[in-house]
Formats: structure tokens, sequence, C-alpha cells
């Protein structure tokens, strides 16, 4: 059995705790402050090239392959039947995501996004930076930087004043730390509680 509680869910963390569920994870949500944004040149070889139609499978499978290797992914959401959903989700903004090409393969994305209606309910200027992946030949040349960078630079520009994030605390790839270090700071956790089943 699996349980998720954020970290002002008191009463709900001791209920699953008392009923045997076990820490297994901790998740931090992120924020970034849009004053000053950072700037990270693209590595050489890289090119942004602005989303279209004919993209999108790729940035599917990109997506797909990102998952793989996450603490959190549902293998059944990745199936093949599942990416007609995916390329018709409302929660799209592909005019925001910065995805690097080398040729025709996808080397790394961030997949920014605005939800209008939820901004609006809350009465903020929120953006998000989700999704963010640099496919293994491409790492530690500082691409993430750089595609994190711009995808701040576009949710200011649309007039936000805020970009969160979520991630694992131990994620392999020391993403936690990256963003730590490009300015994102925790304001709060989610923690996954398991419990064997009889």
């Amino acid at each position: 059995y699996q349980g998720w509680a954020s970290d002002n869910q008191r009463d709900w963390i001791a209920a699953l705790e008392n009923t045997g569920y076990q820490v297994v994870r901790r998740f931090n949500n992120m924020l970034y402050q849009l004053g000053e944004v950072p700037c990270y040149p693209l590595p050489d070889g890289f090119e942004i090239r602005p989303v279209k139609p004919e993209h999108m499978r790729s940035i599917w499978e990109a997506q797909k392959e990102m998952n793989q290797g996450l603490f959190e992914n549902v293998v059944e959401d990745w199936l093949e039947e599942k990416y007609p959903a995916w390329l018709n989700d409302a929660s799209h903004t592909p005019q925001f995501w910065q995805v690097a090409w080398v040729g025709d393969q996808i080397a790394g994305m961030v997949l920014a996004r605005i939800d209008v209606e939820e901004n609006e309910s809350r009465k903020r200027k929120h953006g998000y930076t989700e999704h963010i992946y640099v496919r293994p030949p491409w790492r530690k040349r500082g691409l993430a930087s750089a595609l994190i960078a711009r995808s701040l630079q576009v949710l200011k520009e649309q007039g936000m004043l805020e970009a969160e994030l979520g991630v694992d605390s131990e994620n392999e790839s020391a993403a936690f730390h990256l963003y730590q270090r490009m300015g994102y700071k925790t304001f709060s956790i989610d923690t996954w509680f398991r419990k064997p089943m009889d």
C-alpha cells in the first residue's frame, strides 16, 4: 500500500504511521522568485527549436525515458495507448517548452507550464518548471542549467513572479542540489509512505 502527505498534514501523517506505514521517500517542493533570472549560455552543439506538432512524439519518448528512472514512475502511464491522452493534455503549454536538439535527437528539455485558471483562482502569478531532463549522453555539459534559465526567463516574460518544481530529495542525478545552486528554495516537503500487503 502507498500513501503520501504534505509536511503540514500532521494528523494524516500520524494516522499513516499508527497503521504501520513507513517513510520511503521525501520530495521537496521548491520555488524560484522571478526577480533576477540566472543566465547560463547554451553549450556549443545544441539547438533550441520551437516545438512543432511533429516534435511531440519525440518529446513523449524522452519523457517516458526520463520517468523510467524515477521512484514515482507508474509504468502503465506510458503504455502506447496512453499517448493520445498525453498528446491532448490541456495542461500542456508547448509554446513555453525549452527543448534542446542535437541533429534529430532530443538532448534535454524543460517543459515549462502556466496554469491560467489556477492562477486566477488563487490570485497569483505562478509558473512551473517541470520534466527537467538531460539524456545521459549529454549530461555534465551545463545543458540543464541553460534550459532551466531559459525557462525561468520565459515565465518571467509572461508576467509570472515565481516558478515551482518538485524533486525527489534522493534524485540520483543530483538534481536537488542543482536546483538549490540555481536559487530554488524548498517551501514544503511531501513524504511518501508504504506498507507491505498481507
